[in-house]
């Protein structure tokens, strides 16, 4: 199954939390593909930017993929949980889902509609760095527990 995070961020190469998700990238077997959108502040009200923002992670999107929102109103999942999830997902044929990881203002409601689940890494906002590395270390981690290896004990 093929993996997308696609992510309004403003990151640089050489940030600690690259670093770290590159690791978990070369230790996957997940086709992972993560791309970041860069945009400004189109507008001060903050519905404005969501709006814009979504509707460029809805377009950068593969059609026919199954479309997951990370946002903090979404299921928290366990370690085990989102295992599982992505199981059912390999065994349903899905043959290839996206993440979205929204900018400072979260997702307009338009891509939560759009969104096949939502989810949770937590209740608390994170920065869209630490989203992305939580995310990535997590799959990392699911993968770890379908194969039953000892990274997750």
């Amino acid at each position: 199954m093929k993996i997308s995070i696609l992510s309004i961020a403003k990151t640089k190469p050489n940030d600690s939390e690259n670093i770290l998700m590159q690791e978990y990238i070369k230790r996957s077997r997940w086709d992972l593909d993560i791309k970041e959108f860069h945009t400004k502040n189109v507008d001060k009200d903050s519905e404005v930017q969501k709006l814009h923002e979504s509707e460029l992670l809805l377009d950068r999107s593969s059609q026919g993929s199954y479309l997951i929102s990370l946002d903090m109103t979404g299921k928290p999942f366990s370690s085990e949980e989102f295992a599982s999830f992505l199981n059912t997902l390999q065994v349903e044929s899905t043959s290839h889902c996206t993440f979205f990881i929204g900018g400072s203002h979260g997702h307009h409601q338009k891509l939560l509609e759009r969104s096949d689940r939502i989810i949770s890494l937590s209740k608390m906002t994170l920065p869209h760095k630490l989203a992305r590395l939580m995310l990535v270390e997590q799959l990392y981690r699911a993968e770890s527990i379908l194969n039953n290896h000892p990274y997750h004990k």
